[in-house]
């Protein structure tokens, strides 16, 4: 592909859209043959549905001809999905010994996280990259949690795993993250997904921690909104929890399903968030340096930051952190940081001027310095999309706020109570999780996947620490052409059913009046 190639999803539309494009060879079948295929299947199956053959080979039938057509012109058009990227790179390492070998070489450990949802792409990557050598693997998941169905994971990762390597499976039961009462609650979700699960064990640290439960049932969201949002503010009151403490799920659509709930804690002086688009621009590692530098030029202290830029800065020039040549690393990086603290003393009032400092932020780093440092910076143009990124980003909190700093504590959500879906939720952990929306509606392929949902339910009910809410509306706006739709919860009766026979109470609030 094309150096600046783009990671470009392919919805079922466009590829239907594409197919119905093509003028297959008369001999392997017709337009009608196309346009009968499935988008969604067809990519899975038939496009990233098996390990690229070494040398192509020729179509025999019209589905395969078009799986090739789909392959030639996501390679010349830079226009590849992940799962596209993981057949080419399991390619490569098998018409490439060296490369296999050197890969092997300098991995003697390697630790598969999630592993649940393996899919067949990344099972296959693995392998061809790993087996039948000396390389240990580990693979760490939970099939309980197994969410990621819709997206190609192994059903039977874990079994897979066992076979081809001879693995030992041991089961971990210690919960080091939940109160008593939500482990207890977890076990009757544990025992509907699989009869034979093993009870969790409270950790020693959490036996006196306090737990609880709720479901909350409202008329309308508005409703629920102005009722969560009191919940929000009381918990904030004391200030024992802090924003990000607490965080809101839904299963689709944040931005729709928390629209009034946003609302309403503005109304209170209080922020949210939607994170789901957020969460990837700031991990990104020139997203955290810029941030640093912007930290060190409007702070007096910044110790975690002072410690990213200095440890960078020697990684590049090859010095210890420790040693005294860091000695004058520290100076340079002193002085930049001093002549940016000279141009942030005018807060900026234009779009242009905080791209402005944002380039003079990297210029500072130095864009060769992050390409020698991230290789998912040196091809195409992904370093500088990031950069343009983080500075609209930045631009939309500098018109919110009044001064540079509160203006970075809003990129990064310091003061917000952080919105996402429950897959965007994997791995994290929170006191409070407020979940919006246990109705058909939002779980609406329940009928089709009642196990994957049921996964769902547990994810979301195992990020608390202490507490969970879970709510419903008689009438829900789920999305722009669905206003104010009446809800029911008859088709997840089955998730209700779990939390009533682990006791959790369901309270009714009827509608508040507006203040």
């Amino acid at each position: 592909p094309p150096a600046d190639y783009k990671i470009a999803t392919w919805y079922e539309p466009d590829v239907e859209s594409f197919l119905r494009g093509l003028r297959p060879p008369p001999q392997l079948g017709t337009t009608h043959n196309l346009a009968a295929i499935k988008g969604s299947h067809f990519m899975r199956d038939r496009v990233v549905g098996q390990r690229l053959p070494e040398v192509p080979l020729q179509p025999t039938n019209v589905i395969d001809w078009a799986a090739a057509q789909v392959w030639q012109y996501s390679i010349q058009h830079g226009r590849l999905s992940f799962p596209m990227i993981g057949r080419l790179a399991e390619l490569i390492l098998r018409r490439s010994p060296t490369v296999l070998q050197a890969l092997r070489q300098t991995y003697h450990f390697v630790l598969l996280d999630e592993f649940q949802d393996s899919t067949h792409v990344q099972y296959d990557l693995t392998h061809t990259a790993f087996h039948g050598s000396s390389t240990m693997l580990t693979a760490v998941g939970d099939h309980k949690q197994r969410i990621m169905g819709w997206a190609m994971a192994l059903a039977d990762s874990f079994a897979r795993f066992e076979a081809d390597y001879g693995a030992k499976r041991h089961t971990l039961l210690m919960n080091y993250r939940s109160a008593p009462e939500l482990v207890r609650i977890q076990d009757f979700m544990i025992k509907a997904l699989d009869p034979d699960g093993l009870e969790p064990i409270v950790s020693e640290h959490l036996k006196d921690a306090v737990g609880s439960a709720e479901v909350l049932e409202f008329d309308d969201h508005h409703a629920e909104a102005r009722c969560i949002a009191d919940e929000i503010q009381s918990y904030l009151a004391d200030g024992t929890l802090g924003p990000r403490d607490i965080c809101v799920l839904t299963k689709q659509h944040p931005e729709v399903y928390a629209a009034p709930l946003l609302a309403e804690l503005a109304a209170r002086n209080l922020k949210g968030r939607v994170e789901s688009d957020l969460q990837d621009l700031l991990v990104e590692p020139v997203t955290e340096l810029v941030l640093a530098y912007l930290r060190l030029a409007t702070q007096d202290r910044a110790p975690a930051e002072w410690l990213l830029v200095v440890e960078f800065a020697c990684a590049i020039q090859a010095i210890d952190p420790h040693t005294p040549a860091a000695r004058r690393v520290e100076q340079g990086l002193s002085n930049s940081i001093a002549l940016l603290r000279t141009e942030l003393a005018r807060y900026a009032t234009r779009e242009p001027e905080v791209r402005t400092v944002v380039e003079s932020v990297v210029r500072r780093i130095g864009k060769t310095a992050l390409q020698q440092s991230y290789p998912q910076y040196r091809q195409g143009t992904f370093l500088d999309e990031n950069i343009a990124s983080f500075a609209k980003q930045l631009w939309l909190s500098v018109q919110r706020e009044s001064s540079w700093t509160a203006a970075l504590d809003d990129v990064v959500g310091l003061h917000a109570v952080p919105v996402m879906t429950i897959h965007k939720s994997k791995g994290l952990e929170y006191h409070t999780v407020i979940f919006l929306g246990l109705e058909d509606g939002a779980f609406w392929t329940f009928g089709s996947q009642q196990h994957e949902d049921t996964c769902a339910f547990f994810v979301a009910f195992s990020r608390a620490k202490l507490r969970v809410l879970f709510t419903s509306c008689g009438l829900r706006t789920t999305g722009p052409t669905r206003q104010n739709r009446p809800q029911a919860t008859t088709n997840i009766q089955p998730l209700y059913e779990i939390l009533r026979s682990a006791g959790v109470e369901t309270r009714r609030l009827e509608a508040l009046p507006k203040p």
